[in-house]
């Protein structure tokens, strides 16, 4: 009986033991928000197209000296997190380094693999103490162009850019009808979330978006769609995009954490 007793204190002890010791508190959730998608811009010339869906159109690869877009994409980011989770908190990062950005285009292009650019990415983040990352990459798509009743375009683009049809179409006018070119902004981007424990992607969001621009009445005598606006409209122009594709998929990223 005693060594009845004596085992029954003993596990009494022990599960008092273990009641006592404390419990390590759970970790807050801390987001670090990253763009790579404005560090160039791609330019697109159509052609005419005879059905085939093989991608023929002119490419030029334009780099940009501002990281204004990818600074504005974060922000939008912010100012959405602000407004539907407050108690959350976000970390804003920039990647400086031009190895990151080739790494992403490779990645684009099918040479390399996304979680290399993960693990690229990740010391970033993990610097600034962050649990989770939110990491905001070009995205390859059709070209579908926005006309407003309707969508034109050919071929793929991503990243951000401008679509250039030089072939004439019709805008209505005060006077009638005009033959005019289109000037297409567009923003392929996807918005990556990953649990920085074990670098495990938890949810993934796109958001592709392009649409035509007319020309101005005071610049409609510009011979070629690309003079429609100047370089600072331009920048101007994707950033709007931008904003307006990280407001539809916000929601649904912050849904992850």
């Amino acid at each position: 009986m005693r060594y009845a007793f004596a085992a029954w204190f003993l596990a009494l002890g022990f599960t008092a033991a273990a009641a006592q010791s404390p419990v390590a508190p759970p970790v807050a959730t801390k987001v670090a928000a990253l763009s790579l998608i404005g560090d160039r811009l791609l330019v697109v010339g159509s052609t005419i197209s005879t059905g085939s869906r093989i991608d023929k159109n002119a490419k030029t690869i334009l780099p940009l000296a501002t990281d204004e877009i990818d600074v504005a994409t974060v922000l939008a980011f912010e100012k959405r997190a602000n407004a539907v989770r407050p108690q959350l908190e976000v970390v804003l990062l920039r990647a400086k380094d031009p190895s990151i950005h080739q790494l992403q285009d490779d990645v684009v292009a099918g040479k390399r693999d996304f979680r290399e650019l993960l693990s690229a990415v990740a010391p970033l983040a993990r610097r600034a103490g962050a649990t989770h990352l939110v990491l905001f990459a070009k995205s390859r798509g059709e070209t579908k162009i926005d006309m407003g009743d309707g969508s034109i375009g050919t071929g793929y683009v991503d990243g951000v850019g401008f679509y250039v049809d030089r072939w004439l179409r019709k805008q209505q006018t005060h006077e009638g009808e005009a033959e005019v070119g289109i000037l297409a902004p567009f923003a392929y981007f996807k918005a990556v979330v990953v649990d920085l424990d074990g670098l495990k992607i938890i949810g993934e969001e796109i958001s592709h978006q392009a649409k035509a621009l007319y020309p101005a009445a005071n610049v409609r005598e510009a011979r070629d769609p690309w003079d429609y606006l100047s370089a600072t409209e331009k920048v101007a122009a994707l950033k709007t995009l931008s904003d307006q594709g990280v407001d539809r998929i916000a929601a649904k990223v912050l849904g992850r954490f």
